[in-house]
């Protein structure tokens, strides 16, 4: 009797591989054929799933994505507090830093191997697709969220170039500490000509109650 195999989950075996070894070897000097020969299967088997490196790439984005919005949401309910949404937002960040790292470093692999509209769109959108959802699960501006993303990366990359030298979690208990206070302070109905404001719908929490 044939073996049945389900599609979709071996679909899925083979992005997490080739995520390994992209994050190892880098986008722009691994080929398909070398991709296949590490990942045990045919080129032309390959080539069925994903017909060319840049659409495993894609899918790939938008598996990590999904996987990444999917475990913060399990980790909070939208309806809490702002500052827990942020408490545990920010945890979901320090204890996915490294996956993060590797996921940046393979978007500027990818994009300087790739200098072309259409690469720059791909990044964009996975971009996009992380901040559409930081404000929906912390309900906050795009510009503040966008704040929140740069800050990340600007973490990430720092934790690359200086591992020994950066405390994250320090660093993180800080920049919320700074977030925080600013988004109360413009809170204030004296500083309501901020663009921005107000920054949270949410009726929980502390920052508007007073609003």
């Amino acid at each position: 009797m044939p073996k049945i195999v389900d599609h979709d989950q071996y679909r899925e075996q083979l992005l997490n591989q080739c995520f390994d070894l992209f994050a190892e070897k880098g986008f722009g000097n691994t080929t398909m054929r070398a991709i296949a020969k590490e990942l045990g299967v045919s080129t032309g088997g390959l080539y069925h799933y994903f017909p060319t490196k840049q659409s495993i790439l894609e899918s790939l984005l938008v598996l990590m994505g999904s996987r990444d919005v999917e475990e913060a949401v399990r980790r909070a309910s939208v309806s809490g507090a702002f500052e827990e949404r942020l408490k545990l937002f920010f945890e979901f960040f320090l204890d996915n830093e490294a996956r993060f790292q590797k996921m940046l470093l393979l978007s500027i692999d990818f994009l300087r191997s790739n200098d072309t509209d259409e690469a720059r769109k791909l990044v964009d959108q996975w971009a996009n697709f992380y901040l559409r959802n930081m404000e929906h699960y912390l309900e906050l501006p795009r510009d503040i969220a966008q704040l929140i993303m740069i800050f990340f990366n600007g973490l990430v990359y720092q934790a690359r170039l200086f591992p020994k030298n950066l405390n994250l979690k320090g660093q993180m208990a800080l920049f919320s500490e700074i977030l925080l206070s600013f988004l109360r302070e413009h809170q204030n109905p004296v500083n309501r000509l901020c663009r921005v404001c107000p920054f949270v719908t949410d009726q929980k929490s502390s920052i508007t109650q007073g609003a």
